[in-house]
């Protein structure tokens, strides 16, 4: 190793040495603590809508619960009639109902 590049090397060693003494600790952990927060406040908004997105799936499916209801009255009442055609119409609609419901159950837990 030559002299040169041992110099340059003590050099480097305490150029660092200088860096570490005037970096502020206390300006450092600021920094960190700030970037914390917005990490934080960034997590509790993606939350806030999830709450939300989870409260309108819950009200879309208690308005279809009561729309299902609804539909099996009148399938009930369209077969003691025997309208078939119209029981026909009720069931393909029941059926559609019943497959959005579970489409909104398990986006709800998948959330």
């Amino acid at each position: 190793m030559t002299i040169l590049s041992r110099m340059l090397r003590l050099c480097k060693a305490d150029l660092h040495g200088v860096m570490d003494q005037i970096e502020d600790k206390g300006l450092l952990l600021k920094q960190y603590l700030r970037e914390m927060e917005s990490a934080l406040k960034q997590k509790q908004a993606r939350q806030s809508r999830l709450n939300e997105t989870c409260r309108q799936i819950k009200g879309d499916l208690s308005v279809q619960q009561a729309e299902g209801e609804k539909l099996e009255k009148e399938l009930d009442l369209a077969v003691l009639m025997e309208k078939d055609d119209i029981a026909r119409m009720l069931i393909r609609k029941r059926r559609t109902l019943h497959a959005c419901r579970e489409r909104l159950q398990r986006h709800l837990q998948g959330l």
